[in-house]
């Protein structure tokens, strides 16, 4: 249970980390010229990580500058070729460029609702499945309290996979169905 609250700050943190960086690209695209270009080469790039290919791209800016920038979006296998027609948004103001393709727009804030996600449901799960076995032992305790003689909840135990029913009671003198 310990673990719960840090997994679940750090999965809100990379939510919001990735609502940021997507708002970043948004106004990015949003200010952006779209400019065709070409991928001219592809940079293989070898970590600790794994292996994946980034795609170098050219095009001429609107006032004429020949630019290459690299794809900050890199994985394996590559999804261009060189001599492939990408768009391109441009913006002249940062002068930052990114292809115009919906992963590499909308990457950011994929990745990071699937990674914080992930880690929220992991700090949340003990609690879920706590808030689950109560409830089913109140549930219990209200079908136990009906029937005329009265067991001890610490007697109910689950049935084994396809019996009869889900739990048993289990007395001295013999076994009864819940």
């Amino acid at each position: 249970m310990r673990i719960a609250l840090p997994s679940v700050l750090i999965g809100l943190m990379v939510i919001v980390a990735g609502i940021y960086l997507q708002s970043k690209r948004m106004e990015h695209k949003n200010r952006a010229i779209r400019i065709p270009g070409i991928v001219v080469d592809l940079d293989y790039i070898d970590s600790s990580e794994g292996f994946s290919i980034a795609p170098i791209i050219q095009f001429r800016s609107p006032q004429g500058k020949l630019i290459y920038f690299k794809s900050a979006v890199a994985m394996f296998p590559s999804g261009y070729s060189p001599g492939d027609n990408v768009m391109v948004l441009f913006d002249p103001i940062s002068r930052k460029s990114m292809i115009d393709s919906p992963f590499v727009v909308y990457a950011p804030i994929i990745l990071c609702s699937l990674l914080g996600g992930f880690f929220v449901l992991f700090g949340l799960a003990p609690y879920l499945l706590a808030t689950l076995i109560i409830k089913k032992k109140i549930k219990i305790e209200k079908i136990l309290e009906k029937q005329s003689n009265k067991v001890n909840p610490a007697d109910v135990t689950r049935a084994p996979r396809g019996a009869a029913a889900d739990y048993y009671v289990r007395s001295i003198t013999k076994d009864r169905r819940l």
